[in-house]
């Protein structure tokens, strides 16, 4: 299991008489101060030379005054695959280089909100409308899903509802190992498991705090085991000197533990990021060798590779998927266009409407 350590946690007074925040306390030993609001963080890591780095090692309690579900910012011009995202968490404790929420958050803290009763009466009106089968709903795209389960035991008390829905999929995206209560549990289909991949190279250098790769898929085959259904995330795509050998490995071990059958999507998206997140990055990251390769701004404003380029390892990747796992998996491309959908997965889709049916278990489909 990843545990985190943290210097420092501020709680918002308001937030002091909540569940979430005395199971907080229980389990993690830091000092605690009492603040009116987030203010007094900011003048704490004001003269820090990196308070993108110290801000993940402060958590601040706090209360969700806005929607606790939204739907994921695509970009503009690609094909959008329909996700839900859940706002419990902002922040995540591991630090990858290439990580969008340097820039995309506006704190460099993690933010966690304590009243989830708000945010479990909205799933379960939202469960009791009539959702398309198929709606994926996830934790993971402003945390990691399960790297700091262990405080909050926020994604046990989620799956509780979900096992109960019969159309509504809840995915937790992550880079962790922490999986310990599912193994207990018995397995749903409304609840899938998605793990963020990459080549062994990167995820050595860009990704601090993550577990390795091997650890990462022998957990998903020990859920796999279990009768879980899994995911997998090679988002981002890198280009580097050995990348098709390395993806290729990684590929490969993933289809030796985990039954192609218990795998209900791939995703594949190549590296990109947005104007702003550039100059965070070459300062946080000097050298970094992965942001050297030349890259374009495209139409929805974040830097990218070279549209050939880009097909060449998509193309390359979706052909080791086929070579090892068969060509039934359903696989989807995250923020590309529908001629990069139509030249790579011979399909246009026409919008979330194509997509959803994707992610549908098999016995619905």
């Amino acid at each position: 299991m990843n545990n985190f350590s943290f210097r420092q946690i501020f709680i918002q007074r308001e937030a002091l008489n909540f569940p979430l925040t005395a199971r907080i306390l229980a389990r993690c030993q830091a000092p605690i101060e009492i603040i009116e609001d987030s203010r007094a963080i900011k003048e704490e890591l004001a003269s820090c030379p990196d308070p993108i780095g110290e801000g993940k090692k402060i958590l601040y309690l706090t209360l969700q005054k806005g929607k606790f579900i939204k739907p994921c910012p695509c970009s503009p011009r690609v094909i959008s695959c329909g996700y839900l995202i859940i706002n419990s968490i902002m922040g995540c404790p591991i630090d990858c280089s290439y990580c969008v929420l340097q820039a995309y958050l506006s704190d460099p803290w993690i933010t966690i909100f304590v009243n989830e009763d708000r945010l479990e009466n909205s799933l379960r009106f939202l469960l009791k409308d009539s959702l398309p089968a198929g709606l994926r709903i996830g934790t993971g795209e402003l945390s990691d899903s399960l790297a700091l389960e262990y405080l909050t035991g926020q994604a046990e008390r989620l799956t509780q509802l979900f096992y109960r829905s019969c159309r509504a999929i809840l995915e937790f995206k992550t880079k962790t190992i922490n999986i310990e209560p599912w193994l207990s549990w018995p397995p749903s289909p409304q609840i899938v498991f998605a793990w963020s991949l990459n080549a062994d190279t990167i995820a050595r250098e860009e990704e601090k705090g993550a577990p390795p790769i091997e650890e990462r898929i022998e957990a998903a085959g020990r859920l796999a085991s279990k009768g879980y259904s899994v995911a997998f995330h090679f988002d981002p795509l890198i280009y580097f000197n050995k990348w098709e050998e390395e993806y290729e490995l990684v590929i490969k071990q993933v289809f030796s533990l985990v039954p192609r059958e218990l795998i209900r999507w791939i995703s594949l998206g190549c590296l990109r990021y947005p104007e702003e997140l550039r100059s965070i990055i070459f300062s946080r990251f000097p050298n970094k060798a992965i942001f050297i390769s030349e890259m374009v701004i495209g139409q929805d404003g974040k830097f990218r590779y070279f549209k050939p380029l880009r097909l060449k390892i998509f193309t390359r990747i979706y052909e080791m998927i086929s070579d090892f796992g068969g060509d039934k998996i359903p696989l989807y491309l995250c923020m590309e266009d529908d001629e990069v959908w139509q030249l790579v997965l011979k399909k246009r889709p026409a919008g979330r409407k194509d997509i959803i049916p994707l992610f549908l278990p098999p016995a619905i489909k």
